[in-house]
């Protein structure tokens, strides 16, 4: 068995479409797996929907794929007017009629052969991993890499973006498959990177399963993704979180999760608030503006600052 997974996507197309490429280069005949949080927390959640079911075999559903639901079926959705939300309104709105047959094709979970199960975290709950495997960070999981892995059972997940291999206490293999919108390095990158994980089926060993388990890390074009966020409206719309995704996107680096964590017992107001004190004190948007090249662009940009 041979087969590729993506996960995270977050509405970046050029990730997407980057890390589809590498797929077809690498490995043209496999089918393709999603783990979920595809279409919610980015620039192009239309055209990713569109390219997505054009090679994906099996859709998970992730937190996001919930926040979409829920918003799409309350009016009075209690995030509706919160600035930190509003990517998840601005992807339904654009999705339209077309966000609901795809929700509803989702699976929890899916086992595409004996011994091998694909999730968006855990067994339980599509919002957060288990509690043996690190949270955000903390494995010193570098990519590329290939790891020959022996277990019993195989579990394939994303969520948290940081990929990385951990056994559960019942000596599962647990394969977190970082991200394709924006996986969290831990080497500095010189321009946006995106990963792909590629799984192929080796002979057993007295009947326990043994996989080869190769995760791909793919550059793709920062100047497009900075495009994609302005001409959509996605960067004026959910600032200052579109700040926040926009900087993981082009730096690898985890900035959402530390200031949830922070501002944990916040109300929403006083989050955004925090979230845009924080960003100002980490300087997010001059660094985004130095790492242009293009001075149009830069110009561009630089009206939302």
């Amino acid at each position: 068995m041979h087969f590729a997974i993506l996960t995270d996507v977050h509405a970046n197309l050029g990730a997407l479409r980057a890390v589809l490429q590498d797929v077809d280069r690498v490995a043209p005949q496999v089918e393709v797996y999603d783990l979920g949080d595809l279409l919610d927390g980015g620039p192009s959640p239309v055209e990713v929907l569109a390219l997505a079911t054009s090679r994906v075999h099996t859709f998970i559903q992730g937190n996001h794929e919930l926040y979409q639901r829920d918003c799409a079926s309350n009016p009075y959705w209690e995030h509706q007017k919160h600035k930190l939300w509003q990517l998840v309104p601005f992807g339904v709105s654009a999705l339209g009629d077309s966000l609901s047959p795809f929700l509803a094709g989702q699976k929890f979970s899916y086992s595409p052969s004996p011994g091998i199960t694909l999730l968006h975290a855990s067994l339980s709950t599509s919002s957060r991993v288990p509690d043996f495997f690190p949270e955000q960070g903390g494995s010193g999981f570098v990519l590329p890499s290939r790891h020959v892995l022996q277990a019993k059972q195989f579990y394939f997940m994303g969520h948290s973006h940081h990929p990385g291999v951990e056994k559960d206490p019942e000596g599962h293999v647990w394969i977190n498959c970082g991200s394709v919108g924006y996986p969290f390095l831990n080497s500095p990158c010189p321009r946006p990177m995106s990963n792909w994980v590629e799984v192929k089926s080796l002979d057993p060993i007295g009947g326990t399963l043994q996989l080869e388990v190769s995760f791909h890390l793919v550059p793709y074009d920062s100047e497009a993704l900075l495009v994609e966020w302005i001409e959509s409206g996605a960067l004026e719309k959910g600032s200052p979180f579109s700040w926040a995704i926009l900087g993981q996107s082009l730096f690898n680096e985890d900035i959402t999760y530390p200031l949830f964590r922070r501002g944990k017992g916040l109300t929403t107001k006083k989050m955004e608030l925090f979230f845009e004190q924080e960003l100002e004190r980490l300087g997010l948007k001059q660094r985004i503006l130095s790492a242009i090249k293009s001075p149009d662009l830069a110009a561009k940009v630089s009206r939302f600052v």
